[in-house]
């Protein structure tokens, strides 16, 4: 998918903080959030001093989400894995469950902005994301009350 792919369809849900013109509230999708993300972008320290080469992996599992985030460390260190799972007694209350555990600021078929507290991330299905879509995923977690000022760029390996 490439990476200026305009989605059909934009999907805001966590805990908002109002609409932007740029997304639609629309019945909440578990299923948006899953799959393999490249992370773009993380609050400093919240991954790990100089990470590069970092994906998250969010997965559904019955009652339970499963986050995997894989990353390696600038100098050439063997990868690493951290893994967390969040889990509900039903698989109604699933969406629920991220919502409190996730703020998912922003999330379509292209890119997401989730945040843990006071951790962001930008996530991406592929591992480059244009400069406007950046700036455009930074101003909305500013926008939702989130605080951008200490995100770092996480370099990725190409090819």
């Amino acid at each position: 998918m490439p990476a200026n792919h305009a989605a059909p369809a934009l999907l805001a849900f966590g805990r908002q903080r109002g609409l932007d013109a740029e997304a639609a509230t629309v019945p909440a999708n578990v299923n948006a959030l899953t799959g393999r993300w490249h992370v773009i972008a993380a609050s400093q320290g919240s991954i790990s001093r100089n990470p590069q080469n970092a994906t998250e992996t969010f997965e559904v599992s019955g009652t339970k989400l499963i986050s995997s985030l894989r990353f390696e460390r600038l100098g050439g260190s063997a990868a690493t894995t951290r893994r967390r799972v969040f889990e509900t007694k039903s698989e109604d209350n699933l969406l629920s469950l991220i919502q409190a555990s996730l703020d998912v600021v922003f999330v379509d078929e292209a890119q997401a902005v989730v945040a843990e507290g006071r951790r962001l991330r930008i996530l991406s299905r592929t591992p480059d994301i244009s400069p406007r879509d950046f700036f455009r995923r930074v101003s909305l977690s500013r926008e939702k009350g989130h605080d951008a000022d200490d995100l770092r760029m996480i370099p990725a390996r190409r090819g």
